[in-house]
């Protein structure tokens, strides 16, 4: 016979652990896939056996990061519609906007309301209405359908509204029933969208190291401070998580954040604004940003983390405001850092404005390849610049995802750049830290953008990426080829 061998305390005590934190896990994703309506998951037998006998830390991280896999982000939200409402209702929809007693009978508010009084939906909110507050439909009878429809709403935005859903509403009801009504002419999913975190958490040391040592970034892309093409006069557009645009490093040309507070509670954006355009810092290695534009932000994230993934996500009223702001205030480039696998018709139009308009949009890859690889948005949608990333040995990192769309790539790793000066609840770096991710690197292409129009202001959004393809610099692990699904046409240089 055998004799087993009882671990040693430590052994047991770290055993202890992994098993509750497994339990842990197993409630936290249940109660998100519930939220998203996906059934349950189901622990594996091997993790079944694995949390029954001593199994090394390595082990069990490998059976939770797959477990984690399962309860993937949906594409699309469960608690918000995009509804779009005939234009040419808009003088009746006026006529009838003040008589709330009437809107039972009312053939456009009537369903709405009947669908508040059910408790089936919360709120509509005209998305081009900056000033609107977000109130129930039977507080204001028609004013917030109305207010779509307003002689002062945007063309781009005329009609666009987003219902949000009662905490368990059933969704295909809802649709159903705003899919009866004969002025509701379009209804649509909202995409989840967000930022993908920097990977790792770097200890203090290397923080500060990285802090000190001279960026790998610039170096890689050809990067020269010297005499650099002065783009003073072209505008640039972030849409982004906020920023800090009092850092000492930072100069905004000007900042909306709409309903939601000015402060960037994650750093993203702060973040990415440094790559793009900062000025060298006197107290670190931070030598400044990839060109000099004027930077207008836009603050698109909500201020609340997701209760069930903890994850920061863009307000779609927000976003869907700040794309209009961007095309009309004459933006020639705008950066988008953020990513999501679902997308919208109202979406791909505005991009399309945006492009015809001589905008040139650059986006991010994303950063799950090690997560499915999925092709995401806004980088796929047609006239962008998709934009991976690589790390110092200048081979793709391994969370940069790929595809037929990618069109180049850039420095995405240890990437040091400018932080908000106060922690936040998301965050516990200030002022400069280095991070990883595509978001990182889209900010180094949209600079190298900026350079490229201040030199030549007449060049369209497909000239601007034919130009950076075609001085893309070769990388080995295309193998010399002019493209590949992992690396696009290659390095960026400028």
């Amino acid at each position: 016979m055998t004799t087993k061998t009882k671990p040693p305390a430590n052994v047991r005590s770290v055993e202890s652990t992994m098993r509750n934190t497994v339990s842990g896990l197993e409630a936290v994703l249940d109660t998100y896939r519930a939220a998203a309506g996906l059934a349950p998951v189901t622990a594996s037998p091997a993790l079944l056996a694995a949390v029954a006998s001593p199994m090394t830390p390595a082990r069990l991280r490998g059976e939770l990061v797959a477990r984690s896999r399962e309860a993937k982000r949906p594409k699309y939200r469960s608690d918000q519609l995009l509804v779009t409402i005939d234009p040419s209702v808009a003088g009746s929809v006026r006529a009838r906007a003040g008589r709330t007693a009437s809107l039972v009978a009312d053939p456009l508010g009537g369903p709405f309301a009947a669908l508040e009084r059910e408790g089936l939906i919360e709120d509509v909110t005209a998305v081009g209405a900056p000033r609107q507050a977000r109130v129930g439909i039977a507080a204001r009878g028609l004013r917030s359908l109305a207010a779509s429809v307003d002689a002062g709403v945007d063309e781009e935005l005329v009609g666009v509204n987003v219902v949000r859903l009662a905490p368990g509403a059933p969704l295909a009801e809802v649709v159903r029933r705003l899919d009866d009504v004969p002025a509701v002419r379009e209804i649509e999913r909202v995409p989840y969208r967000t930022i993908a975190p920097p990977s790792r958490p770097r200890p203090l040391a290397a923080a500060r190291a990285a802090r000190r040592a001279r960026p790998w970034n610039y170096d890689a892309i050809g990067w020269e401070s010297i005499n650099p093409p002065n783009a003073r006069a072209l505008r640039v557009a972030v849409l982004d998580t906020g920023v800090d645009d009092g850092h000492p490093d930072l100069a905004i040309a000007s900042y909306e954040h709409g309903e939601v507070t000015a402060e960037d509670i994650v750093g993203h954006g702060t973040h990415v604004c440094g790559i793009i355009a900062g000025k060298a810092s006197r107290r670190g290695a931070f030598v400044g940003g990839v060109s000099n534009p004027a930077l207008h932000v836009w603050k698109i994230f909500s201020d609340e983390p997701d209760p069930d993934t903890g994850e920061y996500y863009v307000d779609e009223i927000l976003y869907q405001r700040a794309l209009v702001a961007a095309l009309r205030s004459g933006c020639r480039v705008l950066n988008l850092s953020i990513g999501g696998e679902g997308t919208t018709s109202r979406e791909r139009a505005l991009f399309r404005r945006l492009v015809s308009a001589g905008t040139v949009i650059v986006a991010a890859m994303g950063n799950e390849y090690e997560d499915g690889n999925p092709t995401e948005y806004p980088a796929a949608h047609p006239g962008v610049i998709a934009v991976g990333a690589v790390g110092r040995d200048l081979t793709r990192a391994p969370f940069s995802n790929t595809g037929s769309h990618i069109a180049l790539v850039a420095p995405g790793v240890d990437i040091l750049s400018t932080l908000p000066g106060q922690e936040s609840d998301a965050r516990a770096e200030t002022e400069h830290a280095a991070w990883d991710g595509t978001s990182m690197a889209t900010p180094h292409v949209a600079g190298a953008v900026a350079r490229l129009l201040a030199v030549d202001p007449d060049l369209t959004p497909e000239q601007v990426k034919e130009e950076l393809q075609r001085t893309a610099k070769p990388l080995p692990r295309m193998n010399g080829r002019s493209w590949t699904r992992l690396y696009g046409a290659g390095l960026l240089q400028i």
